[in-house]
């Protein structure tokens, strides 16, 4: 079972390995694909919001190219100043706030603000170089579009962090927004992106989730299985063992009486051969019984629709079951005490109450004191008849005492293995008929310490 338990932990290790590292990757697979979508969105929004609209106010009679020759550079000189500061001023939309010109007098740095007299006025820098001009400076109302679209942060990443993050993996990077003549681009960091992308990834975490716990829960099940029906093996195995052991007893002795009427010369004392013939008799019924209380157990279902009725006398069937127990156990009359109060004749099953009683009996002879001293107390009360049955032995603990009745089960004392010999099957039985008969049996200890087991029977029987 142990092998099985290992084998069990490594598949569900390696399932929980597998499951995490398909997370991971389905995490990085969203995170690029979060962060490709963001920089083709930043160029979208900057052409269509920014520079589409700037446009006409500086080019006006055609777009912004690059190279070309002296003549064409000379064209575009001649557009910048063109469309000069005075003409952007005759916009209603357009005010020019700041502008740096070259020695040769061209526009090198302009700032214009755009709707001055709306609350969603904006600053805008336009930087002017050879093939056109960018823009200095990203809109604050871009970084609000794309936080509301995806849910994100995004900042600027300084030229001189460039050099010792560029490996953030979330870094990305625009080519319309540069600095300086050598058109360096612009970096931005996207930030507070884990929460939406461990949101999108719920599904994958359900399913992993699922499947871990179904194969978990598959594992379980099959090895309860496993381990309950190896218990029941063991079981059977110690009830063969045991039920063995006790056959050899009776076997024994009925061998030992017929050897000695054979050998010893019984027939020409009556008296011996009455005595070995006696005992014969007896150990072959022990061994009916044996038999009996077995098939009875295994049973159980069918016990109360077996049952025949009779009005019996309990007492009774206490001294009939406590005569063959004092010849078994070598026991003088007086190791038990029998008291009996009111009426104790009650409708039962005379042969299903014998076991039960000898159970009991048996029971306190084994596990009682040395000697053992037995208690019995038949009593009628108003709508029910109570047997107990106490022992002068060491009591059951109390986180046993259910369990004594259970198929199979025996208690064992540290130290002393099973020195008692049984097939566990005797309780089980007592409750079996007890509840057939309509009533009940406990078991609890008494103020010496000893065991002491009550059966409360109707007295009508299960009628």
């Amino acid at each position: 079972m142990k092998q099985l338990i290992y084998t069990f932990s490594f598949i569900m290790l390696l399932l929980g390995t597998l499951l995490g590292m398909w997370w991971w990757q389905s995490y990085k697979h969203d995170r690029e694909a979060l962060r490709e979508q963001v920089e083709r969105d930043l160029d979208d929004l900057l052409v269509d919001n920014v520079f589409r609209r700037a446009v006409p106010f500086f080019m006006r009679k055609g777009p912004v190219w690059e190279g070309g020759s002296s003549q064409e550079r000379a064209l575009r000189n001649e557009a910048y100043i063109e469309y000069s500061i005075t003409a952007m001023e005759k916009s209603a939309t357009v005010v020019v706030e700041n502008i740096h010109k070259t020695e040769e007098g061209f526009p090198q740095l302009v700032t214009v603000r755009t709707n001055p007299f709306r609350a969603d006025s904006q600053s805008f820098s336009f930087h002017f170089q050879d093939d056109g001009f960018t823009l200095e400076k990203l809109p604050s109302e871009l970084l609000d579009t794309l936080r509301e679209r995806y849910s994100v942060g995004l900042s600027p990443l300084a030229q001189g962090r460039l050099s010792s993050e560029h490996q953030l993996p979330m870094r990305i990077k625009t080519n319309l927004i540069n600095q300086g003549l050598g058109k360096e681009p612009s970096y931005f960091e996207i930030t507070n992106y884990t929460g939406e992308l461990l949101l999108g990834l719920l599904p994958e975490f359900f399913f992993g989730f699922l499947l871990f716990g179904a194969t978990g829960f598959a594992f379980a099940s099959a090895y309860r299985n496993l381990f309950e029906q190896e218990r029941q093996l063991r079981q059977k195995d110690a009830l063969v063992a045991n039920v063995a052991h006790e056959l050899k007893t009776p076997i024994a002795t009925v061998g030992v009486a017929l050897e000695a009427l054979n050998i010893f010369g019984a027939d020409e004392d009556p008296e011996r051969r009455r005595e070995y013939l006696a005992i014969g008799q007896a150990e072959l019924q022990r061994l009916d019984q044996m038999a009996d209380r077995a098939i009875d157990s295994l049973q159980a279902g069918e016990l109360s629709q077996r049952l025949q009725l009779e009005r019996t006398d309990l007492t009774d069937a206490v001294r009939a079951a406590w005569r063959g127990l004092s010849l078994r156990y070598q026991l003088p009359e007086q190791q038990l005490q029998l008291s009996s109060f009111g009426d104790t004749k009650a409708y039962i099953d005379p042969h299903y109450w014998h076991h039960l009683v000898y159970n009991l009996l048996d029971n306190a002879c084994k596990y009682g004191g040395t000697p053992p001293l037995i208690a019995v107390s038949v009593s009628s009360q108003a709508h029910e008849v109570v047997l107990t049955v106490s022992d002068n032995g060491p009591g059951i603990p109390p986180a046993e005492q259910e369990k004594v009745f259970e198929r199979f089960y025996r208690r064992q004392r540290p130290g002393e293995g099973h020195k008692v010999k049984g097939h566990g099957l005797g309780l089980t039985f007592v409750r079996q008929v007890a509840r057939a008969h309509g009533g009940e049996v406990t078991v609890d200890n008494t103020t010496k310490g000893g065991a002491r087991f009550t059966v409360k029977i109707p007295l009508s029987g299960n009628l």
